[in-house]
């Protein structure tokens, strides 16, 4: 803070205190202008170096950082959608499509179509239940329009006994096989891989990239509590991501093909065990753009 002397008592040399308070007041108060425009913030650079913060875009609030040369930044909230789903990550790879299709962190979102091959499904809050009868079955959501990119994350998902994929085409599914679109799929035993497929259309695919050696270490024998696949029409990109732990997405693949350019619908595709029962919960998102 400025230093303020005053001359004591009976002192009649006014000079010497009134400048020394001029030179405190032009070393030590803030000039007003440092503010230039509306919600600037006053920051230090470092001990009695202060610096103007100009405010950040809407919805963003201030972080620590140090390596800011203020020391804070201006950023996207954590909220809870990043947390769960890792948004982040995919931000950060410039994969994140900008419109929101479905954010589902706590409760499963009614599917647009099911073809279950004669089984069932069942939503329950954040549950779903998938009892097929034949194999496979697939269920999901209709877009709202055409886009050349798509994100689709499940982040609550861990095959043990059945195959699990992720189906993103741009016609809607009205039987098991897709007519066309790519299959993004996590395949248990005897398979052990994790592959994307071409539909060809009446049940026939061609598989464009397969990666087993992720089943090669026992710690990842059931290797994903997730999935995320992303296309990109324009690009011709295709990639898959298993989630490993609560942390990160680890890549399996990362191809181009050019079959199909736009996308209306996206879901899941899932083939079990005679017998056996699917579980998925939330959270899931779906992006597109």
């Amino acid at each position: 803070m400025a230093t303020m002397n005053k001359p004591g008592a009976n002192d009649d040399n006014w000079y010497q205190p009134v400048t020394d308070n001029w030179t405190s007041i032009e070393t030590k108060l803030i000039d007003k202008s440092t503010y230039a425009a509306k919600g600037d913030l006053l920051v230090a650079t470092g001990p009695a170096s202060p610096a103007r913060l100009p405010a950040g875009s809407n919805g963003q609030v201030i972080y620590a950082d140090s390596t800011q040369p203020p020391g804070v930044r201006w950023d996207d909230p954590m909220d809870m959608a990043n947390f769960l789903l890792l948004k982040s990550f995919f931000k950060a790879q410039s994969l994140m499509p900008s419109t929101v299709i479905k954010e589902a962190l706590y409760t499963w979102p009614a599917a647009d179509f099911a073809n279950l091959n004669g089984g069932s499904l069942s939503l329950s809050m954040s549950r779903v239940k998938v009892s097929p009868s034949t194999n496979p079955a697939n269920f999901g959501w209709n877009l709202g329009a055409t886009y050349s990119k798509v994100l689709v994350i499940v982040g609550g998902l861990r095959p043990m006994a059945y195959d699990a994929g992720i189906i993103i085409g741009n016609t809607v599914p009205t039987a098991p096989n897709l007519p066309d679109g790519y299959l993004l799929q996590n395949e248990t035993p005897p398979t052990s891989e994790m592959a994307i497929y071409k539909a060809n259309g009446g049940g026939s695919y061609t598989k464009l990239a397969s990666d087993s050696t992720v089943y090669s270490a026992g710690i990842y024998s059931s290797p994903t509590c997730g999935l995320a696949a992303y296309v990109d029409g324009t690009a011709h990109r295709l990639c898959l991501w298993s989630r490993m732990g609560s942390e990160t997405w680890m890549l399996i693949h990362d191809i181009t093909d050019s079959t199909l350019s736009t996308f209306k619908y996206a879901g899941i595709t899932i083939a079990t065990e005679s017998g056996s029962v699917m579980w998925l919960t939330c959270p899931l998102g779906i992006y597109a753009q």
